[in-house]
């Protein structure tokens, strides 16, 4: 069973609309500095090499879907790409970036209607690596829960 197309549509539209607010919040209140993500993808592209920063790639999982008769579990990666001059800025960033998703998730666990129920299985966090221009990476494992009706 494959992902539909409209529900990975409509979670990159819920994130381009919400995040952005959400992070402001949570940098703010932890004293970090966080630029807003300006660049939203549906798909894989390489984070190293977006054309603007931040971004956020919501990569559809489809080797990993799970099923029973009332639902199916979609995995979705989410992988947010962040970029600042300064090493110690980008780091308290991603971690400012993660709480953020977590608190959106965590206050809207249906995303806005999209799903049953939102939940993060795993994050990873990835410094910025040499030759990137401070670019460092997030990886955050969504997985959504849905009537298999709409999957």
């Amino acid at each position: 069973m494959a992902v539909t197309t409209k529900l990975a549509g409509d979670l990159k539209t819920y994130l381009e609309s919400n995040l952005n607010a959400k992070v402001s919040a949570v940098a703010a209140a932890a004293g970090v500095t966080l630029k807003a993500f300006e660049y939203f993808q549906l798909g894989w592209t390489d984070p190293f090499t977006l054309a603007r920063y931040n971004g956020l790639l919501v990569v559809p999982d489809r080797l990993q879907v799970r099923s029973s008769e009332e639902d199916i579990l979609l995995p979705f990666d989410l992988v947010a790409a962040i970029s600042d001059s300064d090493l110690e800025r980008i780091t308290r960033g991603q971690l400012a970036a993660f709480d953020a998703l977590y608190a959106l998730v965590d206050e809207d666990p249906e995303l806005g209607g999209i799903c049953f129920e939102a939940t993060i299985s795993e994050n990873s966090f990835y410094a910025p690596v040499s030759g990137t221009g401070l670019v460092a990476i997030n990886h955050t494992k969504l997985n959504l829960s849905v009537d298999t009706l709409l999957a």
